[in-house]
């Protein structure tokens, strides 16, 4: 009888079922005159086990109303796990199982079990390590569903695994614990308590309610957490679109006008225009990645280039601070955490020159009435390297012309034919509308885009025209 107290996993009773057919099969080829007899016998084993199972395994229809009405009811009344061990007194009630020091440890993802439920004053083990419990690792590497472990060993252990249980029990004052599941078998929490002359049934109604119960908590933890992260994605987003500029500088030298569009809530796309002693700098940069870490660098590069003493003659020093910063915070010898594309100008209007290094950025484009001038990149992307030569170059700014910083995410867009943008789309476009203030020429472009890409973009967006008078 020993065997039929263990809540069998499915392959278990696909075993169990197959031997016993064979061994039937050969007592209908051994013995062919009794095989009616042996028919009916083999029918009547099946329904009994099958019976069995239902009675031992299954939880009766009264007691799983009563955990419907009674628990489930009230699932979303205790939305914090710390309330977890209040639910698995309930579930205790329903079952209606008498039981004294109950403890409950559930796994909080740091790579432990923590006391919840209990009086922890009187008890030192306030945690079980995951790895240093073996019964844990045997229920997920196994997949057969323990319902519970008592200091008899009826459910049959590995002698090992429940000496390792056993020794836990002993320390908590209990004689009966209960494992909760994941579906996939990752043990969620443990429950100790004690119990004279427990009833079988009753025990395994407890453990098919309280993994019910796991596996809800389980759910609505992650909803929960899913809701923080979503609620912080939103502020983050918020905190990235106030440090993108608004209002675009206009005065008596030049006209500007810029956009930002991320693809995700957070992008990794750098969009700035600084004013320092009557020089002016554009920048735009690229963060490699997505989403969260690249917007996180992203806002760290602005502070360094707003906090920086920035000038024409520091010019070249500034960037190569932001790189050696880069490469300080990110650079991992296994692999590239993360780098920066970057085209970092300086107008001077009194020269009416405009100096600028692009650190591995696509080439921005310089309209110069029918002339169009591609600034190609002057040095390596910043954050690869410790340490890298970064090359200046300057061009004549003429009345009329139209400077045009972009990232990669506009040219690079793709269509549902799987055609790309493309730089000489850009140009042709820009081409057409120099005449018209930068303003027209950004929501213009932002149009011709979203239609090429039918308003599904797959990266960051960043445009920022200038216009010289």
């Amino acid at each position: 009888m020993l065997l039929f107290r263990l809540l069998l996993s499915r392959y278990t009773r696909v075993a169990v079922f197959s031997i016993y057919s064979i061994v039937f099969l050969l007592l209908f080829f051994l013995l062919p005159s009794l095989s009616p007899l042996f028919f009916i016998l083999y029918v009547v084993g099946i329904v009994v086990f099958v019976a069995f199972l239902n009675l031992f395994l299954s939880v009766g229809k009264n007691v799983f109303s009563s955990f419907v009405n009674d628990v489930l009811t009230k699932m979303y009344d205790f939305p914090k796990l710390k309330d977890f061990s209040q639910i698995v007194k309930e579930v205790f009630g329903i079952v209606g199982l008498e039981h004294s020091s109950l403890f409950v440890f559930v796994d909080m993802g740091k790579g432990n079990y923590e006391l919840l439920g209990g009086n922890k004053t009187n008890v030192k083990m306030l945690e079980i390590g995951k790895r240093d419990f073996t019964l844990s690792d045997f229920i997920e590497t196994s997949k057969v569903r323990v319902p519970f472990v008592d200091l008899k060993n009826t459910t049959l252990l590995p002698q090992s695994v429940f000496e390792d249980t056993k020794g836990v029990m002993r320390s908590l004052g209990a004689n009966l614990m209960v494992p909760i599941y994941s579906p996939n078998f990752e043990v969620l929490g443990l429950v100790f308590f004690s119990c004279t002359k427990p009833r079988l049934k009753k025990l395994f109604y407890l453990s098919q309610l309280l993994n019910i119960v796991g596996i809800m908590f389980k759910a609505l933890n992650e909803a929960e957490r899913k809701k923080a992260f979503e609620e912080d994605i939103r502020i983050a987003s918020q905190i990235q679109e106030k440090l993108v500029p608004t209002k675009y500088t206009t005065n008596r030298w030049f006209e500007s006008y810029g956009i930002y569009i991320p693809a995700y809530n957070i992008g990794g796309d750098y969009l700035d225009l600084i004013e320092r002693r009557n020089n002016f700098f554009f920048a735009i940069g690229d963060v490699s990645g997505k989403g969260v870490s690249a917007g996180l660098v992203s806002i760290m590069v602005k502070a360094m280039l707003n906090s920086a003493d920035v000038s024409l003659s520091s010019f070249l020093r500034v960037a190569k601070n932001i790189n050696r910063n880069i490469y300080r915070w990110f650079y991992d010898e296994e692999s590239i955490l993360t780098f920066l594309t970057l085209f970092f100008a300086c107008y001077t209007p009194s020269t009416r020159k405009l100096h600028y290094v692009n650190a591995g950025h696509v080439p921005c484009v310089l309209l110069r009435g029918s002339e169009t001038i591609l600034l190609h990149s002057t040095s390596r992307p910043l954050g690869l390297f410790e340490s890298i030569d970064i090359r200046k170059e300057s061009v004549e700014i003429g009345k009329g012309d139209v400077l045009m910083l972009y990232t990669d995410g506009l040219i690079e867009q793709i269509d549902e034919r799987g055609r790309e943008f493309g730089i000489s789309r850009l140009k042709e476009l820009l081409s057409s509308m120099k005449d018209e203030k930068p303003v027209d020429i950004v929501n213009s472009l932002v149009r011709r885009l979203k239609d090429f890409s039918q308003d599904r973009l797959n990266d960051d967006v960043c445009l920022l025209v200038v216009k010289f008078k």
